[in-house]
């Protein structure tokens, strides 16, 4: 129950902050911008049992200011202002990958990093319509982010409130130098007939393709033969491109996007339009795949569930001096290691300060 102290009570009912853990609850009390009252609440289980401050058990709970406040065993205190800071992930074993810290890191992105000018980017080979769907059967667990990477670095879209997705003209427009659609496609086709045809090689459904991104499902034991064959026919044909092997097991994939495209290209122009510095970045890692995204010069965190041979690039190119000393290799997975990066890299003081944070760590949730 809440009162503006203009003499007015409400009452305003708590919502999990988690809807996994159920641990936290929140509550967002609107105030005007131009009051400067105080609010004054009161804490009920809704059947006459009251929760009062700490050494007054009369007392009721007040706040001075606006701002974000953690309350717990009778005391509140708000958190500190952090400055805002930019993440950067993928979303397959950064963000996706385990329920528990999707959720976790959707709530503390929520309740605490957005508020305060934190900004999110997700950089996926995915392309929106499959980010789209992928959020959907999320159902709401995916935290929103500000910017999107899709295609590996061939498409870059921001998020308009009241609009949705726009995708950023100028950073399409500029890919097209050296570029030609028509070449990859017949250097693809070159690859595939010197391959043994359809049974080694094969186009990616169109959802994957873009006019700057040509993707093919490649038999392992052809890959080495498709990608020589690739690199002279573009060679040959003027095409100033990017050859991409990924993937392991059976079925390999090879991209073709423009030299100017890629998952560090599009990192560093999303860092600058949004005005962040270096320090003030964090970029997280899973697969080789996110090696160029890793290689900008940002905070880097290699996740604990993070494949082998990214560990061991990551390792390697520290010790080359091409890696910030303050690498992080997470020991939580997925999300919770996003969230255990952002801490110990001091980014936002609150997860170690305040224990109402430490849950979204997993410390006390007993599935993680």
């Amino acid at each position: 129950t809440t009162n503006l102290l203009d003499g007015k009570w409400e009452t305003r009912t708590f919502e999990d902050a988690d809807r996994r853990s159920k641990r936290w609850k929140v509550i967002t009390v609107p105030v005007a911008k131009t009051s400067h009252r105080a609010i004054e609440f009161v804490m009920s289980d809704g059947g006459g049992q009251y929760d009062h401050p700490f050494g007054n058990k009369h007392g009721n709970y007040v706040v001075d200011i606006p701002g974000i406040y953690v309350l717990e065993k009778g005391k509140i205190e708000p958190l500190p202002r952090l400055e805002p800071f930019l993440v950067i992930g993928d979303l397959d074993g950064a963000m996706v990958g385990n329920d528990d810290s999707t959720a976790a890191f959707k709530s503390y992105w929520d309740l605490i990093a957005r508020p305060q000018g934190a900004k999110l980017v997700y950089c996926s080979g995915r392309s929106l319509g499959q980010y789209a769907e992928l959020a959907a059967k999320r159902e709401g667990q995916l935290a929103q982010p500000d910017a999107f990477i899709s295609s590996l670095g061939t498409r870059v879209y921001f998020w308009r409130e009241n609009i949705g997705w726009v995708e950023e003209k100028m950073w399409a427009k500029q890919l097209g130098s050296g570029w030609d659609l028509h070449q990859v496609r017949e250097a693809a086709y070159k690859a595939l007939a010197a391959a043994g045809g359809r049974d080694n090689v094969q186009f990616r459904p169109p959802a994957e393709q873009n006019e700057h991104k040509i993707t093919l499902g490649v038999r392992d034991i052809v890959l080495k033969e498709v990608l020589k064959v690739l690199k002279e026919a573009l060679a040959d044909a003027n095409v100033n491109a990017k050859v991409l092997p990924s993937g392991s097991g059976v079925w390999r994939f090879v991209d073709i996007i423009p030299a100017r495209a890629g998952k560090k290209e599009a990192v560093e122009y999303i860092r600058c339009r949004f005005n962040f510095a270096k320090m003030r970045t964090l970029a997280c890692g899973y697969s080789l795949s996110d090696a160029g995204m890793l290689s900008v010069g940002t905070r880097v965190a290699i996740l604990g569930n993070a494949l082998l041979s990214l560990k061991e690039w990551a390792v390697e190119q520290q010790v080359r001096g091409l890696m910030p000393p303050d690498l992080i290799i997470s020991e939580s997975l997925v999300a919770f290691g996003v969230l255990e990066a952002i801490m110990r890299l001091g980014l936002d003081p609150s997860l170690r300060q305040f224990p109402p944070n430490l849950y979204l760590l997993g410390k006390d949730d007993p599935q993680q």
